[in-house]
């Protein structure tokens, strides 16, 4: 399709031209048709999906010089598209599969016991003379590598990779049929490439206005846009060329993944943070970002995410806006007499308790505290660095009480478990902070009956 192939043809084609020798003997030889017309000559190649994730497409080239591929599976570009190659690579094309003796060979070769690999059909058709090769795992099964390589020369002399993987000819070949580099179809080949790591291809496609956040809709598919895989390749060039783009910064992957939560480069992340992304998306076990960080020893990436959380932490506790905050404290049952309730303390003072076993006052109650106590509240929690937490203190001796703690600040919110977490690290701060609340709602009067 493109002159800059011509040297793969070419090598392809002498490998095939110099194992001739290894073909069929002469003897058992089928004839292989006259050409008198090269208009009268069509090969086609298709691919067919396996659960290895090949690719699966079929490519038609005809005498004429017209290529068309139509891609089916984990190509780069699906449907009908179309190119087109010289008559010198249509005849060296032609001259390959006379020398490997395509009309001689058997009309399949199929490893029955290899059910799961994929398989190549290979034709060709002159004229009326037509030869049909299945190969699924042949040289296995004694396929002749000069017939294994027809496959690879016919990739070669139509330029396949243009759309199974894309390279520089792909956003010139698609402007040629005039297609609509806006529309969905062109998201979904910017999202292939991107997976497929191809650099270029993207930004020609990010260029040409090829929208940026496209998902391809199969539901076998990791559900990733293109700039969560450039994330994962840890590639900061195509990353700031998305944002720019207005890739989005914290949508998720079908794993629940945003890109901040796969990043593991700390330039990536840093570049993401320095976008807009959120710092406080969680996957779904709860770990952030940071977390992730820590669990995986990088150190570098959680130096990043650390500065960013202690500025996003600053950021939080210098609110002027107290409506913006809710403290809650939850205390469920154990084996034993555990006082069980619920209460919370929003900003404007505003005190709710729901008293459910061993406790004085049982069902709502309501009261209210100053705006001074709830300041000194949140100092309270500042000071405690309530944000840096675990989310999870988790002992394995049953029967104990559980006790689990939430700040809200705005669109921020935390919450911590703590289940006799004194006994697997947990800080006594965080005890503290609780008694802190029960203290600040008066709730020893609902607990106890006492004010």
């Amino acid at each position: 399709m493109y002159g800059s192939k011509r040297s793969m043809i070419g090598r392809i084609l002498i490998g095939i031209l110099a194992a001739s020798n290894l073909a069929l003997a002469a003897a058992d030889e089928a004839p292989f048709p006259p050409v008198s017309d090269l208009n009268s000559v069509q090969f086609s190649l298709e691919r067919s999906y396996s659960i290895f994730g090949s690719a699966s497409y079929k490519l038609q080239i005809n005498g004429n010089g017209l290529v068309t591929f139509e891609g089916f599976n984990n190509v780069a570009v699906l449907g009908k598209h179309t190119g087109r190659v010289s008559k010198e690579t249509v005849q060296k094309l032609l001259d390959a599969f006379q020398r490997a003796h395509f009309y001689s060979l058997a009309n399949e070769y199929v490893n029955p016991t290899l059910y799961d690999a994929p398989s190549r059909i290979l034709s060709l058709k002159i004229g009326a003379n037509s030869k049909t090769v299945v190969d699924k795992a042949g040289q296995s099964v004694g396929m002749p590598t000069t017939a294994i390589a027809l496959e690879a020369a016919m990739d070669a002399a139509a330029d396949s990779a243009t759309w199974v993987r894309g390279n520089r000819a792909t956003v010139p070949a698609l402007r040629a049929e005039g297609f609509d580099f806006h529309s969905e179809a062109a998201g979904l080949i910017l999202t292939h490439t991107a997976a497929s790591g191809v650099d270029d291809v993207v930004a020609d496609l990010i260029r040409a206005g090829a929208p940026a956040n496209t998902v391809d809709a199969d539901p076998h598919s990791d559900g990733r846009t293109a700039l969560h895989s450039f994330v994962v390749k840890g590639d900061l060039r195509m990353v700031r060329e998305l944002i720019k783009a207005g890739a989005h910064l914290n949508d998720r992957d079908r794993a629940g993944m945003t890109p901040l939560l796969l990043a593991q480069s700390p330039d990536v992340a840093q570049a993401l943070l320095d976008a807009g992304a959120d710092l406080d998306l969680a996957r779904g076990d709860g770990k952030t970002a940071l977390e992730l960080a820590r669990q995986n020893d990088n150190a570098a990436l959680t130096a990043v995410l650390q500065r960013a959380t202690d500025a996003s932490a600053r950021r939080l506790w210098q609110t002027k806006d107290l409506t913006s905050v809710q403290f809650s404290l939850q205390r469920y049952g154990c084996y034993g007499k555990c006082p069980t309730y619920q209460l919370t303390i929003t900003g404007d003072g505003a005190v709710s308790w729901n008293g459910e076993m061993n406790v004085a006052a049982k069902g709502k109650r309501t009261s209210h505290v100053s705006a001074e106590t709830v300041q000194k509240l949140l100092q309270t929690f500042q000071k405690a660095d309530f944000f840096s937490f675990q989310d999870n203190y988790m002992s394995a001796i049953s029967d104990y009480p559980t006790c689990k703690m939430s700040l809200t600040i705005g669109k921020t919110s935390k919450t911590i478990v703590d289940y006799d977490g004194t006994r697997v690290g947990m800080p006594q701060v965080i005890t503290d902070l609780e008694n802190a609340l029960d203290a600040a709602a008066g709730a020893k009067k609902w607990i106890k009956g006492k004010p």
